[in-house]
């Protein structure tokens, strides 16, 4: 499977990125990543590779037309890189209205990945354990929150 995480700088593409791979890590897939941070730290565009598989996989990069799903934290970002999707891939696109909805609007990404869980058939226990390992104690629980939100509206 090709994800593709993209926002831009300080939005937390790359810690998103590192939660879902080492989720997929512990579950047994191979997994590769590859990141582009290009001026990320000015708000700039970053955008992270995701490849997981039973299989050997051979390169990080998503090629063109190939992503199963863009997950993305800003719709200029959507539009910068939809054109990864397959023809049949799946868009899940945040908004202001997302941030609304947390205790944190910080905890954009987490939610984000409440939403991107519920395509897979992994335990919810598992994503929480990766949070815990990833992510500062101080902020742990408000992101935990925001990861089950994101989930529970995924499924509704």
């Amino acid at each position: 499977m090709d994800v593709i995480i993209a926002g831009i700088g300080g939005q937390g593409t790359i810690l998103a990125s590192n939660i879902l791979s080492l989720v997929m890590v512990k579950k047994g897939y191979d997994v590769k990543k590859s990141e582009i941070h290009g001026m990320s730290q000015r708000g700039g565009s970053v955008i992270s590779h995701i490849r997981f598989s039973e299989n050997k996989i051979a390169s990080p990069t998503v090629r063109l037309k190939s992503a199963d799903i863009l997950l993305s934290f800003h719709p200029n970002e959507t539009r910068r890189y939809k054109h990864l999707l397959k023809e049949n891939g799946k868009i899940i696109q945040l908004t202001d209205e997302d941030k609304a909805k947390l205790p944190n609007p910080r905890s954009l990404n987490i939610f984000g990945l409440g939403k991107l869980s519920s395509l897979f058939q992994i335990e919810q226990e598992m994503w929480a354990e990766s949070l815990k390992e990833l992510i500062k104690p101080s902020i742990l629980d408000i992101n935990l929150k925001a990861f089950e939100i994101g989930l529970k509206e995924a499924r509704s």
